[in-house]
């Protein structure tokens, strides 16, 4: 039986506790009073754990390695909150807890470990961590074999995710790759945002990175003072977050009227022509009425909302065409990392055998979740990650 340390009881060191207590001696500290903070907040409150889509281009890492072979085994991830006695409600692919709710998925979480008798420690603090003859030291007064960093990110501090862990690895002399803000609202310096802020709508985002379209997103966008947020918004930051950070050009271009399926610029002119003649409308307003948003056209139209369509120019009406078929905004930076949800970048996945997750350079030393430098799109594929990673490094442990 094996001494075990796990320094966090989030997503992932929840997990491996879980998974390891039934043959070792397991301790998971915890600085906070009570355990699954920021799992309470996954999903608005809601907990998306999983997602049917688990296709690799979810995934982000700048290491340089592939995550083919790891995102294969996802579906263990699943059966983690199956065996929980988690009842899934699947929506367009997403699956939360039945109650709707965090609350479930935390409290079944404790019931587990009550039943397995894992020792908690909460309201401690980990400051110091030495490895000495092969035996890990904490704060020098807790000794294991084996040692497992699970304290997370930077993302939501508030938590206690205040990068404590980066802190541990680089004792260890390990690489982290730069620690940057994902799934989070993008600035821009767009004309019109003080105008438009608080709407919200569906559109299309088309991210480019020093001109090369590198993703688009489909679905709900929310316009702020500031520049744009929004579940689409958020897919598109790790990509942004990271260009931003090596100094490269990002730009956002958003198309209003993609549910048209117009191909062109000129084919939605085209569009207009004719909606003008079939509906013989006297004012250029008068054409977005009914599939718009009002304020959002008030907004783009200025001072050609109320002239005449038929009359405008033809270099008017290609003005008028780019404001809702291919918007430009200039991405300037992010909202910062203690309104992101996730954190891109951390320990450098070359430090570690990617079927164990145990670091090469120190035996029986163990990183998963947050502290890894993967991060994914919304949608569950965090806290899959964070499971899956647990997971992994339980099956080495138990194995060996």
């Amino acid at each position: 039986m094996k001494r075990i340390i796990i320094v966090g009881a989030g997503a992932s060191g929840l997990t491996l506790a879980i998974k390891l207590s039934d043959k070792n001696k397991v301790t998971l500290l915890e600085k906070n009073s009570d355990i699954g903070k920021k799992l309470l907040l996954t999903g608005s409150g809601r907990c998306n754990y999983y997602n049917e889509d688990m296709d690799k281009f979810h995934f982000y890492t700048d290491s340089n390695v592939s995550l083919d072979d790891f995102i294969s085994e996802n579906k263990k991830a699943l059966d983690f909150y199956n065996d929980l006695g988690i009842i899934p409600s699947i929506k367009n692919g997403y699956y939360y807890p039945f109650s709707n709710t965090s609350t479930s998925v935390v409290n079944s979480i404790k019931r587990v470990l009550l039943q397995k008798k894992v020792n908690l420690i909460t309201n401690y603090e980990v400051k110091k961590i030495e490895n000495i003859n092969d035996e890990f030291i904490v704060n020098d007064e807790l000794k294991s074999d084996v040692l497992v960093l699970a304290t997370g990110g930077l993302s939501y501090p508030k938590t206690g995710s205040t990068g404590d862990g980066y802190r541990f690895l680089k004792d260890f002399n390990l690489n982290i790759i730069n620690t940057i803000p994902s799934l989070i609202s993008l600035k821009s310096d767009c004309p019109f945002q003080k105008k438009w802020s608080g709407i919200r709508l569906n559109a299309k985002l088309s991210l480019y990175e020093e001109d090369a379209l590198s993703k688009e997103e489909k679905g709900e966008v929310l316009l702020t003072d500031y520049g744009i947020s929004g579940i689409c918004t958020f897919n598109i930051s790790s990509i942004a977050s990271r260009g931003l950070s090596k100094g490269k050009k990002e730009e956002v271009i958003i198309n209003f009227v993609d549910f048209l399926n117009i191909e062109s610029k000129a084919d939605f002119i085209t569009y207009l022509d004719n909606r003008d003649k079939e509906y013989d409308l006297n004012k250029v307003y008068e054409l977005f009425d009914g599939f718009i948003n009002y304020k959002l056209v008030n907004v783009l139209l200025g001072k050609y909302k109320d002239k005449k369509w038929s009359k405008l120019k033809r270099e008017e009406k290609d003005i008028i065409a780019s404001l809702f078929y291919e918007l430009k905004l200039p991405i300037l930076g992010t909202s910062g990392i203690e309104k992101a949800q996730v954190t891109s970048g951390g320990l450098d996945l070359n430090e570690v055998d990617l079927n164990t997750f145990e670091v090469k350079k120190v035996k029986n030393l163990y990183v998963i979740g947050e502290l890894l430098d993967i991060n994914g799109d919304c949608g569950g594929y965090n806290l899959t990650m964070c499971t899956l990673s647990a997971i992994k490094v339980g099956e080495s442990i138990d194995k060996n």
